[in-house]
Parts: C-alpha cells; sequence; structure tokens
C-alpha cells in the first residue's frame, strides 16, 4: 500500500503469520521492521512493554525457554519503570504483566500488577479491567490455584458495563483450557482447549501466532493420553502441517509429533 499506516499494519499481520508457522526469526525479523514503521506513523517509539510482551512469548512460551522470556521481561521493567510509564502503554503492562505469571514468576508478576494499579484512576481502571482480571487469573494458576485462575478467566469474558468483550474472544478459553490443565484436570483441559483451537476468525492471529502450535501439540498428548487416538492424530497432524517449516530448534517437536502419529495409525491398523 502506498498508505504507509496500512502498509505498517500489513507488514505487522505478515510478521504474525510467518511466526504462527514457526518461523520465529523471520517474524522477529519481520516484527521489528514493522513496529519501527508503526512508531514513525504515529511519531512515537515503539512500546516496549509490546515489544517484550513478544519476545518473552516467543522464548519462553515456544521456544519453552522461561528464564531468558523472564531475563527480557526483567531488563525492560528496569528501563521502563511502571511508576513512571505513561499511560499510553497501560495495556501492554497488562500483556508484560501475563507474561510475568505464564512463565512462572508470580512474584514479578504480582509485583508489577500492583504498581500498575496504583497508576490508574476509575476511568482507566474500567477500560483495564479485562486485562486486570487476566493477570489475576495467570497469577492464580501459577500459584496452582486452579479454580480461583477460572473464576479470574471466566471474570475476563465481560467488561465494566457487563457487556461480552471483543478484547480477544479467544483468549477465555485458551486460559480455562491450560488452567485446567496445570491444574490436571485433563477433560476439562481437552474441552476448552480444543474450543480455542477449534475458533475460526482473524482476529485471533494475535494470539495464535504464540498458543496454537503449542496447545495443537499439546491436544494430541491428551487425547492420546485419553484413548481417543482419532483426536490424537487429528490435532497432531494440524499441528505438523503448521509447523512443517518451522526454525530448525523447533523441529524436534515436529519429529516427535510425526513419530507418535505413526505408532497411533500402525496400533490402529
Amino acid at each position: 500500500s502506498a498508505d504507509p499506516v496500512h502498509a505498517a499494519r500489513a507488514l505487522s499481520a505478515l510478521a504474525n503469520i510467518v511466526q504462527l508457522r514457526g518461523r520465529l526469526h523471520d517474524g522477529e525479523r519481520l516484527s521489528t521492521q514493522a513496529n519501527v514503521a508503526l512508531a514513525r506513523t504515529s511519531s512515537r517509539a515503539a512500546d516496549p512493554f509490546a515489544t517484550v510482551f513478544a519476545q518473552a512469548m516467543r522464548d519462553g512460551v515456544i521456544r519453552g525457554n522461561a528464564s531468558r522470556g523472564i531475563a527480557e521481561l526483567d531488563s525492560t521493567f528496569r528501563a521502563y519503570p511502571v511508576a513512571s510509564a505513561p499511560a499510553v502503554t497501560f495495556s501492554n503492562i497488562s500483556l508484560a504483566v501475563l507474561a510475568y505469571a505464564q512463565l512462572g514468576s508470580a512474584a514479578k508478576a504480582r509485583d508489577a500488577l500492583r504498581q500498575w494499579e496504583t497508576r490508574l484512576d476509575s476511568s482507566a481502571r474500567s477500560l483495564n479491567v479485562v486485562g486486570i482480571a487476566r493477570d489475576r487469573g495467570m497469577i492464580a494458576m501459577t500459584e496452582g490455584k486452579t479454580d480461583s485462575a477460572v473464576a479470574f478467566f471466566r471474570q475476563s469474558d465481560v467488561e465494566a458495563d457487563g457487556l461480552p468483550t471483543n478484547n480477544c474472544s479467544a483468549c477465555t478459553p485458551y486460559l480455562i483450557g491450560i488452567a485446567y490443565d496445570q491444574g490436571r484436570q485433563a477433560d476439562s483441559a481437552r474441552k476448552y482447549l480444543t474450543k480455542y483451537v477449534d475458533m475460526h476468525g482473524g482476529s485471533h492471529l494475535n494470539i495464535d501466532q504464540y498458543y496454537l502450535a503449542p496447545t495443537l501439540y499439546r491436544l494430541g498428548e491428551l487425547y492420546l493420553d485419553a484413548g481417543d487416538t482419532k483426536r490424537a492424530i487429528m490435532y497432531y497432524t494440524r499441528f505438523i502441517d503448521l509447523w512443517k517449516n518451522a526454525d530448525p530448534d523447533l523441529q524436534p517437536r515436529v519429529a516427535e509429533a510425526r513419530k507418535q502419529v505413526a505408532e497411533m495409525v500402525r496400533a490402529t491398523g
């Protein structure tokens, strides 16, 4: 597009699609270019909390290196203290808090959330009610409080006015699913994670780029454990198709999924 705003947004969407396919190095490069372009169109620097959320998700959730993701978050929170962060960054501070908790650092997440909430007036709190509920739910999940986590995640489906949120409709089943999974409630985990991966709509790309492939793989494991080989094969196969051209460091998981599918096919004849 000749319009720089549209061109920057298109580049950002391309980065998300590339990352969804497991090409993290290319996705990171394109995302950096898109952030520079978007910042140029808005005459302000790229939001550091949005940037570090993406980095922490790539390294911590997709690559499985939680310590690296937490170190990246630590560095950003040191460089950009919550106490002096501009209001325009508030929603992305919430995402960074979520990342802290999801990567296992409940204490750091709770401290950052506390600092952030002290900055919110009543209007800002209403605007960020969904993010606050998700942060609290993720902290509870990390602390092993499955019931509390699920309650917060259900709460995050509704805005302050009581109406359903349009803030990431796919997030709720995903978050409830991983809470049940961590709480070793396999039946409920399968139900909600299946609901997440089978949802449709382009608006889900913002979270699919981080969560879809790992969730498809996990569903393969969950259905295999339940003895449902038909569905296990289906979700493993969807995972394989998504990551068949992924980066070399992600290929061992693709190879393992192929191995599981081959063994199930042999066993079922």
